[in-house]
């Protein structure tokens, strides 16, 4: 409590409505339909002409199990994007997080449980990195995903600082 007493304009921000108002309320709603239109579009029509070294295309479990981790990884690389400060803990946290991620969905395509809950799901996981194409999406589009998000978090950095960048 003697904190809040001692530095008041810490809290500036947020009696202005920096951080929470409808202009970015809107602004997190479009960026959620770009990035989920962009994380489902192109992996569905860019892998679709990719085959295996057995000459079948890739399914459709194994595009969306991709789709649905790009959003993982646009997601946890956006919290990193929209945090001020990286330390440790946020660098760390975001590398236990995709790591919880895939031993999740390991586990899930495991035989035993995957024949519990869904018989698609066994060796999903192996399938996926079968293919190059696949790992070169889940580490690229994530950037290319995210390049309006820095150019604009740069742009509001440098032209736009909030309340609390002079304190």
């Amino acid at each position: 409590m003697t904190i809040i007493k001692k530095f008041p304009s810490l809290y500036q921000a947020g009696h202005c409505d920096y951080y929470f108002n409808l202009k970015e309320f809107w602004k997190y709603v479009i960026y959620a339909v770009y990035h989920g239109a962009f994380s489902y579009y192109i992996i569905i029509y860019g892998l679709d002409f990719i085959n295996g070294d057995d000459g079948i295309l890739i399914d459709h479990w194994i595009k969306s199990t991709i789709s649905f981790s790009l959003v993982i990884h646009i997601a946890t690389f956006k919290l990193l994007i929209i945090s001020n400060f990286w330390n440790i803990v946020s660098i760390s946290s975001t590398i236990l997080s995709l790591i919880f991620y895939y031993t999740c969905l390991g586990l899930l395509s495991s035989t035993y449980l995957s024949y519990t809950f869904q018989p698609e799901l066994t060796g999903i996981l192996i399938s996926s990195i079968e293919y190059p194409s696949t790992i070169c999406a889940l580490i690229f589009l994530p950037l290319v995903a995210l390049l309006p998000d820095i150019t604009l978090k740069l742009f509001e950095v440098i032209g736009r600082p909030n309340p609390i960048t002079y304190v």
